[in-house]
């Protein structure tokens, strides 16, 4: 066990190969508290701590700024069975080569808890290719308080990218103000399970061509309880699917969706693509959406079926 408090600066450092200032391996438990870790490199993966194997991994207060990774986790990279834990840490204007400009996650457990961290800012986003704030590549993230995810910038899931794993959304989770270049301007969900289990969860001001809410590309969108709420709300896509872009993948419990003030050209709320098969059961509210074709839902083929009685498209233009 080794446990660090106290002001320290982990800057300029580099490595080869992973873990530019740090390289964790079979630690039992590793805590750093207050800790700055700014301009460090790795070759590969993770720019400024690399965690590997098993143990625990806490990180509290620490601040990450202006690290890059040259492939993965420009910030952090976490492998295999360890828990991370993260209490009000920030991360600016991180990047990745590869994908997770923040974090990135391979496997095993992490937690926001305790105080909210904050991954992006205005001015200073975190940048990868996918997943410009986090990578979610397996394993579980956990927001017991709810971390806000903004200003950051990738490819596909300027916010957040799931390619496998779940992603579990226990707190008001603020996913704002992201961008991506190509899908998923807040959240690009390839793989795995996005689950909300929160009173609100806020997908909101995000930009990108397609989807600049979500994209669904596979995976699946969950909801557990009769409470729970995802907000898809005024987000801005340059062509396709204002709100939500859906390819593939499945949603259960669509009534807790609340798609409003979303733009585009095709599919102000919604955008179907014409190779899918989707059936939206109890589809919730898609309010006052606009586009030039398809203000609430534009199905360019395939089968989209609506069901159930809890269905509200209303003064969408």
């Amino acid at each position: 066990t080794l446990t660090v408090d106290g002001r320290h600066i982990f800057e300029g450092n580099y490595a080869g190969s992973v873990g530019g200032a740090c390289y964790i391996g079979r630690t039992t438990a590793f805590t750093l508290s207050n800790a700055e870790f700014t301009g460090n490199e790795s070759g590969t993966d993770g720019g400024a701590i690399y965690k590997y194997t098993s143990g625990t991994l806490t990180l509290t207060g620490c601040t990450f700024t202006n690290n890059k990774a040259g492939t993965n986790g420009g910030a952090i990279y976490k492998k295999e069975t360890c828990i991370l834990t993260l209490n009000n840490c920030t991360f600016t204007n991180n990047t990745a080569t590869g994908n997770g400009g923040a974090v990135y996650i391979d496997a095993g457990t992490l937690t926001f808890s305790t105080t909210a961290s904050t991954i992006g800012a205005s001015g200073n986003p975190n940048t990868a290719v996918d997943g410009g704030g986090l990578y979610v590549n397996g394993g579980t993230v956990n927001f017991n308080v709810a971390p806000t995810i903004t200003y950051n910038t990738a490819v596909k899931g300027g916010g957040i990218y799931i390619a496998d794993g779940t992603v579990n959304s226990k707190a008001a989770t603020a996913i704002t103000y992201n961008t991506a270049s190509y899908r998923g301007g807040g959240i690009c969900l390839a793989g795995g399970t996005f689950a909300c289990s929160t009173t609100v969860a806020s997908v909101n001001h995000n930009t990108a061509p397609y989807g600049s809410g979500m994209a669904m590309e596979g995976g699946t969108l969950s909801f557990n309880g009769s409470d729970t709420l995802l907000r898809i709300n005024e987000n801005t896509a340059a062509t396709h699917g204002g709100g939500l872009y859906l390819l593939g993948g499945t949603i259960t419990g669509a009534n807790h969706l609340c798609i409003n003030k979303n733009s585009a050209t095709l599919g102000g709320g919604i955008y179907c693509d014409s190779n899918i098969t989707k059936t939206l059961t109890n589809i919730g509210t898609v309010w006052g959406n606009t586009a030039t074709y398809g203000g609430g839902i534009y199905v360019a083929g395939g089968t989209l079926e609506v069901t159930g009685t809890n269905n509200y498209l209303r003064h969408n233009t």
